[in-house]
């Protein structure tokens, strides 16, 4: 009743049934049953449960990590069963079941610096603990919250940097250098025993040292699932003996991968991007995330304060090229992926914008026109054709209410000519009616409509380029046709996947 009053918190006390060495404290919060009652078991360290008892906080694990198999339609007696089943096979001495798969990483019981944490950038998060050991010092980049970038890791006989992507991170900031220390265990996360570790790891930590130190601390920590570590990073700053915990993130490809099984398949992909506009944006964004290697874009426009009502790019770039513009977002998102902009129109005259061209589609694995100009779609389809490389045609309608993704590979489907004699006279089925047509002028904007569409016709072409890419286009799907309205504007979802053949009178195709 104490706890309720004072602190509006229901709270209950007692032990555990099966083992009353176990003193539990139940302290429901208001969100219960959408949010389990967190369970504390205060016992001395030798009495902590092999697994899913917090050393620091004693606090007990019952329903995995971040609570995911706690369910609002639990109730009280379901976490008392928890608890009693955690204590009955976990306890000191006990074999772990072999049933829990679930990993622990110690890592996340440090109580760590607020708005304080660092950056592992490649290649310094891909390195094993042998390459590691070989550099006892680290340059850092901080501000003044604490939060920074490891810049390099050094020894006597060499030096490793990090990769060019991150090279501009925190350049404006103060370099500090951190001893790094490779060790078998975590550190301890109370400060009383601290400096006890680091002295037990050969580094001393002077009673009078006014001074702060930082120490890089890397250790194996359990990811993935129960058994397999990993190198995990902790930064201490030490200050008149008294230590901070600065949470360290690492960049590496296994937690990509977790996310993204595609991604190390589409690392060694490169695409080329027709159009830097409003589709154009959220395809090239979309591109570089799902794991694309390498992309140029090229589009002659230059980026107004009004595009970012639908584009990637944040409005203080007005007046930039939009590739260049676009780079820079797509390396914000995406640091390892290779953009190269081009300020250029397609088709123009000039001699070695024609060359580049050609240079860029014989490079890359898919070629991608998003300008919905039937001009740049009639002269990109010839060269892939001639060249043989997979052309995909992403457009919106003029409402933006529906969206179009034509795939073509020659050889296997028709082309863009064969896609015109057989569908190019059928209008979506949310074409607008010509009273809620947008008719754009010149230098206007090519179409009407918002960004949640824009985003949704995005999606359909990039997964059209992964199918292509990976191998895993499905025949007699080329054209895919999605719409959101009806012609008079009105909601109304629809999706339908068409082939494209290729059509007998089509010149391209019979060289193909």
């Amino acid at each position: 009743m104490e706890k309720l009053h004072a602190e509006k918190q229901v709270l209950f006390r007692g032990a555990s049934k099966c083992n009353i060495a176990y003193p539990l404290e139940f302290i429901y919060p208001s969100g219960f049953p959408s949010f389990p009652p967190t369970v504390i078991c205060n016992v001395p360290f030798d009495l902590l449960l092999t697994r899913h008892h917090s050393p620091d906080t004693k606090v007990l694990c019952c329903f995995g990590f971040n609570e995911e198999r706690w369910n609002s339609s639990y109730s009280g007696l379901d976490v008392f069963l928890e608890v009693e089943s955690l204590i009955s096979d976990y306890l000191p001495g006990t074999r772990v079941p072999q049933h829990d798969l679930v990993p622990e990483p110690v890592v996340k019981y440090f109580d760590y610096l607020q708005n304080a944490a660092l950056l592992i950038p490649p290649p310094f998060g891909k390195l094993d603990y042998g390459e590691l050991r070989k550099y006892p010092y680290a340059n850092i980049r901080l501000n003044k919250y604490g939060k920074g970038i490891v810049v390099s890791l050094e020894s006597k006989g060499g030096r490793i940097s990090l990769i060019r992507a991150y090279e501009d991170w925190f350049h404006d900031t103060t370099i500090y250098k951190a001893k790094v220390i490779v060790a078998e265990n975590p550190p301890p996360s109370n400060a009383a025993t601290l400096t006890d570790w680091l002295e037990g790891q050969g580094q001393f930590v002077g009673f009078r040292n006014q001074q702060i130190s930082y120490y890089l601390i890397i250790f194996p920590d359990e990811w993935g699932k129960r058994g397999l570590t990993r190198p995990t990073w902790i930064l201490i700053k030490m200050s008149n003996r008294m230590p901070s915990w600065i949470r360290c993130f690492s960049i590496n490809d296994e937690d990509t991968m977790i996310r993204n099984p595609s991604f190390s398949s589409l690392k060694r992909k490169k695409a080329l991007l027709i159009g830097a506009g409003s589709v154009g944006s959220s395809v090239a964004t979309a591109l570089a995330q799902e794991g694309i290697g390498e992309l140029t874009i090229i589009d002659p426009d230059i980026y107004e304060p009004s595009n970012s009502i639908r584009h990637q790019v944040g409005q203080s770039w007005f007046g930039f090229n939009k590739v260049e513009a676009l780079k820079e977002r797509i390396n914000s998102l995406s640091p390892e992926t290779i953009v190269t902009p081009l300020t250029a129109r397609v088709g123009n005259t000039r001699r070695n914008d024609n060359e580049y061209l050609m240079a860029e589609i014989i490079r890359s694995d898919i070629v991608i026109d998003t300008t919905g100009s039937h001009s740049v779609t009639h002269y990109m389809n010839s060269l892939c054709m001639d060249i043989g490389k997979p052309f995909l045609v992403g457009t919106v309608t003029n409402g933006a209410w529906s969206s179009e993704v034509i795939t073509i590979c020659p050889g296997d489907t028709g082309c863009w000519i064969c896609w015109n004699m057989q569908y190019g006279m059928e209008m979506p089925p949310s074409e607008p009616m010509s009273n809620l047509t947008f008719a754009p002028g010149c230098n206007q904007p090519t179409f009407s409509g918002g960004v949640s569409n824009i985003i949704v016709a995005a999606g359909f072409i990039v997964q059209a380029a992964i199918d292509v890419l990976l191998k895993k286009r499905l025949a007699g799907q080329e054209y895919l046709v999605w719409h959101s309205r009806n012609k008079e504007g009105e909601r109304s979802y629809g999706i339908e996947c068409k082939p494209i053949t290729k059509h007998p009178n089509c010149n391209h195709c019979k060289r193909t």
